[in-house]
């Protein structure tokens, strides 16, 4: 009646790889209720999806979500990117980067809104 093979010549010509064993035996296993670590495993990552558990195979799924919700590509940029973006977004604050006068300019400013005394050495 079932359309599988049904002599063990058969059967060990169709799933003669490893893959496909592992494959079977899991279903096996979830078949039957037995425990093995596939099935385990499975069931942690669904409870946790349920529950909103941090699991690192969640995490990437996660930030894919949201960079897509929010527009951004800040979960998807490497971190030689996300430090070249960061870089230009901030362009020309940096102390070193900055010209005396701009720098002594901006002093006196933050001394001003904040009522700071410069300390004298």
């Amino acid at each position: 009646s079932d359309d599988k093979s049904s002599s063990p010549a058969e059967a060990t010509a169709t799933g003669s790889n490893g893959q496909d064993a592992k494959a079977k035996m899991a279903d096996r296993a979830k078949r039957f209720g037995l425990q093995t670590q596939e099935v385990e495993d499975e069931k942690k990552l669904d409870r946790a999806k349920r529950f909103g558990l941090p699991v690192p195979e969640l995490d990437a799924e996660k930030k894919a979500e949201r960079a897509k919700r929010f527009g951004t590509s800040a979960g998807l940029l490497s971190d030689e990117d996300r430090r070249a973006e960061r870089a230009k977004r901030f362009a020309g604050t940096n102390k070193e980067e900055m010209g005396d006068d701009e720098l002594e300019q901006k002093m006196k400013q933050r001394a001003a809104r904040f009522g700071t005394n410069k300390e004298e050495d």
